[in-house]
Formats: C-alpha cells, sequence, structure tokens
C-alpha cells in the first residue's frame, strides 16, 4: 500500500506540471491568435481541475491513512501536493494578470496619455480612457465570475484592482503639466467609478497619493 501512496504523488505532480506547463503554451497561443476570451476560458479549466485535485487530495490522504497499519502510516500525507496546488492556481491568476496588464498599459497609452492635459478647455463627466477601463475590468470579470469558484474570482478581482490603482499611479507621474481644468478631470477620472463596479472587492485606498501627485503637477 505504500507503494501504491508513492504511485500516487508521482502522478499527481506529474498532472499538476502538465496543467502548469499548459498555462505557458495557452500564453503562447494567446500571442498567435488574440483569442483573450478563450484564453481566460481555459484558465479557468485549470484552476477548476486543479482546486479539484487539491479538494480529492485531502479527502484522499485520510482514506489512504486508513488502510495502512501504524506506524506505516504516520508519515504519509500530500501537504507538499496541496501545497504546489495552490501555487499553481496563483500562478494561473499571474498568468491572466499579465493579460490585464498588457491591455490595460494600452488604454492608458493610446487614450489617457495622449491627451494635451494642459490644454484641456472643458470638463466631461466620464473621461474615454474611464469607459475603456470599465469595459476591459467587465470583460474579465465577465468572463470568470461563473466559472470558478467564488474565492477565485475575489483574488483575481483585488489582482486587477491593486494593478489598475498601481497603473493610473505610475501614468500620473508621466504626465507633464497640467492645467485647473486637467485637475479637475483627473479627480473626476479617479478610481471611484471602477469602486463602485466592484463594489464586492476590498480595494486599496489611493485618494490621497493621487491627489499628491495631482497638486505636484500644478
Amino acid at each position: 500500500m505504500v507503494d501504491i501512496y508513492r504511485v500516487i504523488r508521482q502522478n499527481l505532480n506529474k498532472y499538476i506540471e502538465t496543467l502548469r506547463a499548459q498555462v505557458g503554451k495557452e500564453e503562447a497561443a494567446l500571442k498567435k491568435d488574440g483569442m483573450d476570451r478563450r484564453f481566460l476560458l481555459n484558465l479557468c479549466v485549470f484552476i477548476n481541475t486543479i482546486d479539484y485535485m487539491k479538494e480529492t487530495i485531502s479527502k484522499m490522504t485520510d482514506v489512504i491513512v486508513g488502510l495502512i497499519d501504524e506506524p506505516y502510516n504516520q508519515n504519509l500525507d500530500f501537504s507538499d501536493e496541496e501545497d504546489l496546488c495552490s501555487r499553481v492556481c496563483i500562478e494561473i491568476i499571474n498568468a491572466m494578470m499579465r493579460l490585464y496588464e498588457t491591455k490595460l498599459d494600452t488604454i492608458l497609452l493610446n487614450n489617457m496619455l495622449k491627451i494635451a492635459w494642459d490644454k484641456l478647455e472643458n470638463v466631461i463627466l466620464v473621461s474615454s480612457y474611464i469607459n475603456d477601463l470599465k469595459l476591459l475590468t467587465n470583460f474579465f470579470a465577465d468572463a470568470i465570475k461563473e466559472n470558478i469558484s467564488n474565492v477565485y474570482v475575489i483574488r483575481t478581482l483585488k489582482c486587477i484592482s491593486e494593478i489598475t490603482n498601481n497603473r493610473f499611479v505610475d501614468a500620473i507621474f508621466k504626465i507633464k503639466k497640467i492645467n485647473d481644468f486637467s485637475v479637475q478631470q483627473l479627480h473626476i477620472g479617479k478610481l471611484n467609478r471602477l469602486r463602485r463596479d466592484q463594489a464586492a472587492v476590498v480595494q486599496p485606498r489611493v485618494d490621497a497619493l493621487w491627489g499628491t501627485h495631482i497638486e505636484c503637477l500644478q
């Protein structure tokens, strides 16, 4: 029975590593075909598979320990495999975030940073880059919310929130000069609207930092 335990561990590790390698293949395929939704849905399948494995491992440990006589069953556990499952799930979410970062940087570069902030002549309710960002975050949320457990949905949205906040602050640093209209526009365009859209997510507070950067540009 101990031999079977070793075989199970070997096969679990092999399968987990196979899924990990597949994430890299999915990222390579994404660069070729640009099918963002397919990429996200496939990664959701990987997360679900590994999450199921982790749940099964926990139950299987109790069964195997119960079948092996003492003292041989005392050092039998799959804690390393459970930890590996958790790490790979985080790696998969990080792969999702690499796609999000690429899309977000495009929005900031093509929209926000191309605005002539020092020549702005009026203030509008919502900037175009905020609308684009809302579409981006909604796209990611729609792709994952019904396809992985709430634990991973919340973790993913928290990552999106942190990345968005950090990128926006970085973008403010890159704006060289602004006028009074720009100050109002930037305050309107900060992340409060996105916070309302992601009300279930605990997001970092950036208001003070955001305001400080804007004041430094005046």
